[in-house]
């Protein structure tokens, strides 16, 4: 009998084992839009963080941690249930009451675009969204509240619905290049800081969703231990990333990778 794949591990040091990227599921690396979510909650039935997960992700984690108790794989907030998130455009009351992290009755900006983000495929820097917010946010008291929410002319739905059609359907997004013909273009796509660099975590991420293998949890983890074993090989600085000129030498870890990999 083939045991499951252990996707959560109790942490050792300070470094998380799942990496937090917008509108990303932080444990799959799929597009948080692609399928239904969950946020975390304890005992008492209180959210216990911000953070949110696709569903099956979420509820892998908590019956591989039910001995140890289970923790937000990014901020370590022990939960006890996965809670499926409302639609916000089928259900937005439910999404309200769901984003409102502190049950103040208002949404802060931090509430509002973590779960906006997690059902649709946010493109907009940080002055982008205080921008939006602005609209969102139409009394300037820094918070948005159910009617504002739902107001026709400047509200959230109506944001959405203007940007992803009436039932929010439109959630095209860019693919990124084929590594087998254009190497650099590949590096610089998942070159998120476009730091010229890329660390441990982002070879991780674009690897996962390169090979198309997110769905497949224990190839994921087979990834991770993958790359953690090899880093330090096409690292010969030891800076701790992988530079595009170390990334294209011959034998390196873009060779490396068109080589060894299957597509």
């Amino acid at each position: 009998m083939t045991s499951s794949p252990q996707i959560y591990v109790a942490p050792t040091s300070d470094t998380d084992i799942y990496f937090e990227y917008p509108s990303e599921c932080p444990i799959c690396f799929d597009g948080l839009h692609d399928k239904p979510c969950s946020v975390l909650h304890n005992a008492e039935g209180t959210r216990v963080c911000l953070h949110v997960f696709h569903q099956e992700c979420a509820e892998l984690v908590l019956q591989q941690s039910l001995n140890a108790g289970a923790v937000c794989p990014i901020c370590r907030a022990p939960f006890t249930k996965v809670v499926p998130l409302p639609s916000l455009l089928s259900d937005p009351r439910g999404w309200f009451e769901a984003s409102d992290l502190d049950k103040d009755g208002k949404l802060t900006t931090d509430e509002a675009r973590v779960v906006l983000e997690s059902q649709f495929p946010l493109t907009l820097s940080q002055k982008g969204w205080d921008s939006v917010w602005k609209v969102f946010d139409k009394n300037s008291d820094g918070y948005v509240t159910y009617d504002e929410l739902v107001d026709p002319g400047s509200g959230v739905i109506a944001y959405v619905r203007k940007h992803y059609g009436r039932d929010g359907s439109n959630l095209s997004s860019g693919e990124a290049p084929d590594i087998r013909s254009n190497r650099r273009a590949w590096f610089l796509h998942w070159d998120d800081d476009g730091n010229g660099t890329l660390t441990r975590d982002e070879i991780i991420r674009a690897l996962v969703k390169t090979f198309k293998i997110s769905s497949d949890h224990e190839r994921v983890d087979t990834m991770r231990n993958t790359v953690d074993s090899v880093f330090g090989i096409f690292d010969p600085d030891g800076s701790g990333t992988i530079n595009i000129d170390e990334f294209s030498a011959t034998d390196g870890l873009g060779d490396t990778i068109v080589a060894s990999l299957v597509f």
